[in-house]
């Protein structure tokens, strides 16, 4: 246990650039998460690294003078790094969350507290997210671009906050909001098999090629209809530079 306490704190002064609100623990703990895995501290906020004793067995207790057990100096060195890390949580709270964990001893209480405080509100953001990708329809936006990014926005925030969608999900969310002129992309898409679906780059390709043959489609359908429109005319003449 000894090796796993720093010999000297490890500062994490102005490491955590995002402050916890009332409603961005995810991306907050995405931030902090890293932070303290990278420098090996989060076995002191998730409970595998306990406060060590504070005496152990004095090893020169057979001398006549020696008392029995004496101070352990890796209690000192984890109490200073257990408030170095309570101190940098603490710091990224903004006023509205610090009162959750006011008087809190240690950066696990801090840190089981939040969790347990945002736990059912994190939920409920991916459950929001995910509702909103199944309502998201191609119709609404003005081409496939926009409707391609809003979709990947939101599975990058999905990313970010630690649930991320697998490949063929996010496949599954793009097909499901494009109208009938998409049904051959979405058989390619949906004849692959789950464990190697296509690539979202390759959707992506796919979704632009097959909005400009509809595009294309639709151009000359208007356009014919404008010629039979102008021919019905009375004298059945045909719009100007019309080539016979």
């Amino acid at each position: 246990m000894a090796s796993r306490i720093p010999p000297s704190p490890i500062s994490l002064d102005n490491k955590i650039t995002i402050r916890l609100t009332g409603d961005n623990y995810l991306y907050w703990r995405t931030q902090v998460d890293p932070i303290l895995r990278s420098n090996l501290l989060f076995s002191f906020v998730d409970g595998s690294l306990p406060c060590p004793a504070a005496e152990i067995a004095n090893p020169m207790e057979a001398e006549a003078a020696a008392t029995p057990t004496i101070a352990n100096p890796q209690f000192a060195a984890w109490h200073q790094q257990d408030q170095a890390i309570l101190s940098a949580i603490v710091s990224s709270l903004t006023e509205g969350v610090l009162g959750m964990v006011m008087l809190v001893p240690s950066s696990q209480q801090a840190w089981e507290t939040l969790e347990a405080s945002f736990a059912s509100q994190s939920t409920a953001r991916v459950m929001a997210i995910r509702t909103e990708l199944s309502k998201i329809k191609k119709h609404d936006f003005p081409n496939a671009t926009a409707y391609f990014n809003k979709i990947k926005s939101l599975t990058d925030i999905l990313s970010s906050i630690g649930q991320p969608l697998r490949p063929d999900e996010i496949n599954t969310f793009l097909v499901a909001g494009l109208d009938s002129d998409y049904d051959a992309l979405a058989d390619r898409i949906g004849a692959r098999p789950v464990h190697d679906p296509l690539p979202i780059r390759d959707v992506y390709a796919q979704l632009l090629n097959t909005e400009q043959r509809v595009e294309a489609r639709r151009a000359d359908v208007t356009l014919e209809n404008h010629h039979a429109n102008y021919s019905a005319r009375p004298g059945g003449s045909r719009p100007p530079g019309h080539q016979q």
